[in-house]
């Protein structure tokens, strides 16, 4: 039951004696403090994300966004290499730490970039509804997201 939970709670006498974060809690937790667009964020607010992201596994040559389509979800890949294209053509690959993705009612645009898994890959995934509870209760993180909304060029903007 452990490895399924988010964390790991003990209470004596009805207080909270110890707050652990699960293995794979702490590996998400990690892959977010190597990501360029989170860098600056607290260790707490890495961890508040990291609590809500699940993990998704794919294989090689899966296409997992694709360009112009509306985006529900950012992904940060925890291991493995996609390759990111637009219109047709090769763009970057994208390894540990990297995230890819749109949340589209948030961010007002579509996907910019067809991204496909080019390794088996583990990738830790944001939902919109997740999204938006993070940033209803971490005005760090919100104020972070506006911060970079107005210093980006929109086709930047969590591609």
């Amino acid at each position: 039951m452990i490895d399924h939970a988010d964390r790991v709670v003990n209470m004596i006498g009805g207080r909270i004696v110890a707050n652990t974060m699960t293995r794979t809690a702490v590996r998400i937790a990690r892959a977010l403090a190597q990501s360029e667009i989170l860098k600056g964020l607290s260790e707490a607010t890495l961890t508040h994300i990291a609590n809500v992201m699940t993990v998704e596994n794919r294989e090689a040559g899966e296409t997992i966004v694709h360009e112009g389509e509306p985006g529900d979800r950012y992904y940060l890949i925890g291991s493995g290499v996609a390759v990111a294209s637009k219109e047709g053509h090769f763009l970057d690959e994208l390894y540990y730490g990297e995230g890819f993705g749109r949340i589209t009612s948030y961010f007002g645009r579509p996907v910019e970039q067809t991204v496909c898994a080019k390794t088996e890959m583990e990738l830790y995934v944001l939902s919109e509804p997740d999204f938006r509870r993070v940033l209803e209760a971490d005005k760090s993180f919100e104020g972070r997201v506006r911060s970079l909304l107005m210093a980006m060029n929109p086709a930047q903007q969590f591609s």
